[in-house]
């Protein structure tokens, strides 16, 4: 469990290593201004930069560093993202180059009491049997988008998107069982395992890398009610998979009948299989929809309200916040409750801007959102 919840943690959550082919980013529209025809040449550029981090546990530094920190509370998720597009849009259509990082991990409270206290060296609770879950997905891809968009009448508008993916990396699996407590120091554990990966964080085994490749589906909706109130919806991976060829896997039962101590007696598990190691000939890796709705209401010339919804790894959040509105700018401030979390953005010509944080402190942040977007 601890090996697995450690292969999450120790990627980064707003960078992940540059692969071939996704360091053609930069030279992309270079060749659409140099070679193509003049009526391509009047297509927009665009750039879109979207990451968001969120711990419910521990903040996102510590999560890092292998859950290491003083900082706790009981929750059941961390996710996070990064999407990096750059492309063109000419009259209804649009083409760009993505390179993007996803990362969803779901478990028990008991898995994350117990994750923090064994990182820490903290005293366990005597004589209790923790209920150890957890679920992980990973993916680290890159590809070509196409979209288009469309308006029906004076009030709709839509668009989808369509990416075409290569991708680098996977995790996607889970482990069910039982942590029993033997002294503020020890315990056992009992664990069924059942995961897909490239690195194998568990058991140290040495595997070939698969290739994976795949689509992501997305789309928006824009339906202005009145002059004064406008709604978008937006979801990604709609529908999104994507197939490995060769795929390495582990699914068995890991105990610790091999355990070790350090220096001040506190246990080190080293878990032992008893099941199968192999490689799947094909396997199909799906990614979660998230959800994004908003609605803008104006008053006056000058001020307006904003509601937003999202829906993301299994969680439901609201934000309400206030809009002030000066010439061809825009600027707001959003209040998300169940993150406790402040979102301040501005717009002005192409140039949207937006963060989002729980905290000044930026060793305790747990929640973390940034969106630029030039063009789009």
């Amino acid at each position: 469990m601890m090996a697995l919840s450690r292969a999450y943690s120790n990627k980064a959550v707003f960078y992940s290593k540059p692969q071939k082919g996704q360091l053609l980013l930069p030279f992309f529209l270079l060749f659409f201004t140099a070679f193509l025809p003049k009526q391509a040449k009047a297509a927009q550029a665009y750039l879109l930069f979207d990451a968001q981090a969120h711990s419910e546990t521990i903040p996102i530094k510590d999560a890092i560093n292998d859950g290491k920190g003083k900082h706790f509370k009981r929750g059941e998720r961390q996710w996070a993202w990064s999407w990096l597009e750059l492309g063109l849009q000419h009259k209804h259509w649009g083409i760009s180059l993505l390179t993007r990082y996803d990362f969803d991990l779901r478990f028990s409270e008991d898995t994350a009491e117990l994750y923090w206290l064994s990182a820490n060296k903290k005293d366990l609770p005597s004589d209790y049997e923790y209920q150890v879950a957890l679920k992980a997905n990973a993916v680290n891809a890159s590809g070509l988008r196409i979209m288009t968009n469309r308006t029906l009448g004076k009030s709709v508008r839509y668009t989808l998107g369509l990416s075409l993916l290569k991708a680098h990396y996977l995790l996607d699996g889970s482990s069910d069982g039982l942590a029993s407590v033997n002294s503020e120091s020890d315990y056992d554990l009992d664990l069924a395992i059942d995961y897909h990966y490239t690195e194998d964080s568990l058991f140290n085994r040495e595997v070939a890398q698969p290739e994976g490749k795949g689509f992501a589906i997305d789309a928006s909706f824009d339906y202005q009610f009145s002059p004064a109130t406008q709604l978008n919806i937006q979801v990604q991976d709609l529908l999104a998979s994507i197939y490995w060829d060769q795929s390495p896997y582990t699914l068995g039962r890991a105990d610790t009948d091999r355990k070790e101590y350090d220096e001040n007696g506190y246990v080190k598990i080293k878990p032992t299989l008893t099941g199968f190691e192999g490689t799947d000939k094909q396997y199909k890796q799906n990614l979660s929809p998230r959800w994004h709705a908003r609605i803008n209401h104006r008053y006056k010339a000058s001020f307006g309200s904003v509601f937003q919804y999202r829906h993301q790894y299994g969680r439901n959040l609201f934000g309400l916040g206030s809009t002030f509105y000066r010439g061809e700018s825009a600027f707001s401030a959003s209040y998300w409750p169940l993150h406790k979390a402040l979102e301040l953005s501005g717009q002005h010509h192409k140039l949207r801007l937006s963060l989002t944080a729980d905290q000044l402190n930026s060793s305790e942040l747990r929640s973390l959102w940034l969106n630029i977007a030039y063009g789009y």
